[in-house]
C-alpha cells in the first residue's frame, strides 16, 4: 500500500503483527492490532475516533466482501461497488433524526439551536455479520471534509427584505468524500431531500425556509422573504435536511429531519441597501438670487446595470416648472453612479415661493426633489 496525495492506494502492504504501516501514517497514530485500529480503540482500550467518518471508502459495517472479490484493476470491491454504503445505507454513520420539525423552545429545532447535532461514526464490530477487513482503506481520505461547513459570514437583506442564503459546500479530491445526498435513512434515499435553514432572533421571532431543489439536483441555497425586521439584527443560522418541505414558515409536518453536522452561527443580517440612490444638492450663487447650482447623482449599488429613461431635472417654483434640462435614457454601469451638475437662471424671484431642484423619470427610485438653500456666507 501506498499514500498518493493523501490517499490510500493499492496496492496494499500486507499487515503484519502490530504492524499497520501507511494505514497508521495516514490516520497519524500507531495501534498494535488491525482490530484495535478499526475499532477506534487505541492500546488502553480507549475510544480514540481517528478514523474520519466523512471519508467515503473506510471500514464499515457490511457482510459478504473478501479479499478475492477485489478487483486487480479498479482496486474496488467486485460484488458491490456501494458497499462504503453499509448494509444500512448510512455510510457507517450515526445520528440523530426527528419525526416533527418542533420549535426553537422543543424538539428538532431546539435540539439545531443548542448544537446538539448528533453525528458520529461506528465502525464494524467484528462479528460474522460485521467483518473487519483491511482492504475497507483502499482509497482512505483522512482529510475528506464534511459536505456542508456552514454559510457565508456576511449575509445582507435585498430587494425589499429578501434574503439569500448559499449553504458553504466542499466536495473532496476525486469524490472520496461523503455528500449528503449519499445516505440512506429507513430504507429512503436522502438524494431526494431538501436543505433548511433556521433563523432564530429570540423564541418569538424566527424562521425557517426550504430550497425549492433536491439535494440530488445540487440545490443548497435556500431564499427567505418578508425578513426586513431582521436587518441589522445578531441572530444564530443552522442548516439542516428535512425529508419535505414547504413555503417559508409553514411546517411540512411529520417527515424526517436531521442536522447537517454545523453548529449554528451567530452573525449580523446586514440592514438592505437601497439599489439606486438619489441625491440632490441646490444653492442660489448669489444673494440676488438669479442663479441656482444644482448637484444630482445617481448611485447604483447593485451588481448589474441599471437603466433610468426619461430623466429629467428642473428647477420648480411652487406651481410650475421654471428651467427644465432633459437627459434622456442613461445606464449606470453595476455598483457605479452618474453626476449632473449645472446651473439654472432666474427671472423675477419672488421671495414668497418656495424654490426646488425636481428629478424625474420612469423609475421610482430616481424621482425627488430638494430646496434651494440660501446663499454661501
Amino acid at each position: 500500500m501506498s499514500i498518493v496525495n493523501g490517499v490510500i492506494e493499492y496496492p496494499f502492504t500486507k499487515i503484519g503483527s502490530g504492524h499497520l504501516g501507511d494505514v497508521e501514517t495516514a490516520l497519524g497514530r500507531t495501534c498494535k492490532s488491525h482490530v484495535q485500529l478499526v475499532r477506534d480503540i487505541d492500546g488502553n482500550g480507549n475510544r480514540v475516533n481517528v478514523i474520519n467518518k466523512w471519508a467515503k471508502y473506510k471500514p464499515v459495517a457490511y457482510n459478504g466482501l473478501t479479499g478475492s472479490q477485489l478487483d486487480s484493476t479498479t482496486h474496488k470491491w467486485k460484488s458491490n461497488a456501494n458497499w462504503w454504503k453499509g448494509a444500512d445505507g448510512q455510510c457507517g454513520m450515526t445520528f440523530t433524526t426527528y419525526t416533527a420539525l418542533g420549535t426553537p423552545s422543543s424538539g428538532f429545532l431546539a435540539q439545531l439551536l443548542a448544537g446538539n447535532l448528533g453525528w458520529g461514526y461506528t465502525p464494524p464490530s467484528g462479528a460474522s455479520t460485521q467483518p473487519l477487513r483491511a482492504f475497507d482503506f483502499i482509497q482512505y481520505l483522512h482529510t475528506a471534509p464534511k459536505p456542508v461547513t456552514g454559510i457565508p459570514d456576511t449575509l445582507r437583506l435585498y430587494g425589499g427584505g429578501k434574503l439569500h442564503i448559499q449553504l458553504d459546500e466542499t466536495r473532496a479530491q476525486d469524490n472520496l468524500g461523503i455528500q449528503l445526498s449519499d445516505l440512506t435513512i429507513g430504507g429512503v434515499s436522502t438524494s431526494a431531500w431538501y436543505a433548511g435553514i433556521l433563523i432564530w432572533y429570540s423564541n418569538s421571532q424566527y424562521s425557517f425556509a426550504f430550497s425549492t431543489g433536491t439535494l440530488n439536483g445540487g440545490d443548497l441555497s435556500v431564499d427567505f422573504t418578508n425578513m426586513t425586521s431582521y436587518g441589522g439584527k445578531s441572530v444564530k443560522i443552522v442548516p439542516f435536511i428535512a425529508s419535505k418541505r414547504a413555503n417559508q414558515g409553514t411546517d411540512p409536518g411529520a417527515g424526517v429531519y436531521l442536522s447537517c453536522d454545523v453548529a449554528p452561527q451567530t452573525l449580523t443580517i446586514a440592514a438592505e441597501v437601497v439599489s439606486v440612490q438619489l441625491t440632490i444638492n441646490a444653492q442660489w450663487m448669489e444673494a440676488l438670487h438669479a442663479r441656482v447650482h444644482y448637484d444630482v447623482n445617481i448611485i447604483n449599488n447593485t451588481t448589474s446595470a441599471v437603466a433610468v429613461n426619461n430623466l429629467v431635472i428642473a428647477l420648480h417654483d411652487g406651481s410650475q416648472n421654471i428651467n427644465t434640462r432633459n437627459v434622456g435614457n442613461i445606464s449606470i454601469p453595476a455598483q457605479n453612479h452618474t453626476e449632473y451638475s449645472g446651473n439654472f437662471m432666474v427671472q423675477n424671484y419672488d421671495s414668497s415661493k418656495t424654490y426646488t431642484i425636481k428629478v424625474s423619470s420612469s423609475r421610482s427610485e430616481v424621482n425627488g426633489s430638494a430646496p434651494v438653500e440660501e446663499p454661501r456666507g
